[in-house]
């Protein structure tokens, strides 16, 4: 076991563990490890390096790789953990669902609807929805501004976005 003081907080870790470490390996080679070693380093992350040490499918989180690094110990980006990866995948899965959900609703009435298109100024009669587009503006934003330069001029944003949308995010909150 060999003794570790990493700011101030004590560790005691197998020798075999620390040698996966190159930073820790080169110094067993090249001192003697009978007292303690002092390590100037954050102990909150060394938890980390230390689980990652033990087992290499520990969730590291991605943001401390530089870590892992300082102690020359060898690992693959792209399989550290990345907590916002996970919200990236389960935002996928909701609009893959509610994409699936859209087109069933679709697919059992597909006749068209005398509803004022959500695009301002459009009057073309819109596909039955949630939220009623023309064929002409689905997929674009319906955002529009308008101007009175010597007459009501219309500046539509047109911003292309999904195709069950009718805002795109700048103007979102806007609505």
């Amino acid at each position: 076991m060999i003794k570790l003081n990493v700011s101030g907080r004590k560790f005691k870790v197998p020798c075999d563990i620390l040698s996966k470490s190159q930073l820790f390996a080169g110094l067993f080679s090249d001192c003697p490890t009978d007292g303690e070693i002092t390590v100037a380093r954050s102990p909150k992350l060394f938890e980390h390096v230390l689980a990652y040490l033990f087992d290499n499918k520990y969730p590291y989180p991605r943001k401390y790789y530089s870590e892992l690094d300082y102690y020359l110990i060898s690992y693959e980006k792209s399989s550290l953990y990345d907590a916002n990866n996970e919200i990236k995948q389960e935002l996928d899965v909701i609009k893959r669902n509610l994409a699936s959900m859209y087109n069933k609703i679709d697919r059992q009435d597909d006749r068209e609807y005398d509803v004022k298109c959500k695009h301002s100024n459009c009057y073309n009669i819109c596909m039955k929805r949630p939220k009623p587009m023309c064929r002409e503006h689905t997929g674009r934003c319906r955002y529009v501004s308008e101007r009175y330069n010597d007459g009501w001029e219309h500046i539509y944003c047109n911003e292309q976005i999904d195709e069950y949308e009718t805002l795109c995010a700048k103007h979102l909150l806007d609505d």
